[in-house]
């Protein structure tokens, strides 16, 4: 049983740029670039049989393509000692529009939709509990070295992800083009 995501694929050029704020800083985990992507809806541990319908259900929603721009960065949780370091994005109708016809195409499946608010951004970095006040001030001025990208959204994509002790793999079990 694969534990399933709907996400949009960051472009590689972003990637690399992301790639190069990878420094050691002992505490933080970077994600590694194949693993970063938006993700818009989390599905979790989702049975073999129930994917087809999933996929039929995904591929009936009409979009547009859209653009995102890159803001600023944050941390998870907002309040307390910080474990995710992320890059956020400038609020897009299009992509809040997108969500909401994901949520409202797999509801009848049996996926409800998240009680939390849509927080669109890519996870740079998990850290450690361990580590010291200055930490985030340090990343957020290590992140200043991104220069603002937009991403050019004309798909979306069903993935399945397995963990490995290595980390968790991901993989595209379905892409769904715009349709414009």
């Amino acid at each position: 049983m694969p534990r399933t995501f709907i996400a949009i694929e960051t472009p590689d050029s972003l990637k690399a740029d992301v790639t190069q704020l990878h420094t050691r800083i002992p505490g933080v985990r970077w994600t590694p670039p194949q693993q970063i992507h938006l993700t818009v809806s989390f599905l979790g541990d989702t049975p073999d049989e129930l994917i087809p319908e999933i996929r039929n259900a995904l591929d009936k929603i009409p979009f547009s393509a859209f653009t995102l721009s890159c803001s600023a960065t944050g941390f998870f949780p907002l309040r307390g000692r910080p474990s995710v370091f992320w890059l956020g994005f400038t609020p897009c109708p299009a992509l809040g529009k997108l969500k909401n016809n994901i949520d409202e195409a797999l509801l009848p499946i049996g996926f409800l939709p998240e009680k939390r608010p849509f927080s669109p951004h890519l996870t740079l970095a998990r850290l450690k509990a361990s580590l010291g006040r200055e930490m985030p001030a340090r990343l957020e001025n290590l992140a200043k070295r991104l220069p603002i990208q937009e991403i050019a959204v004309s798909s979306f994509c069903l993935f399945g992800s397995r963990i490995l002790p290595q980390g968790a793999e991901h993989s595209i079990l379905a892409q769904f083009q715009a349709k414009n």
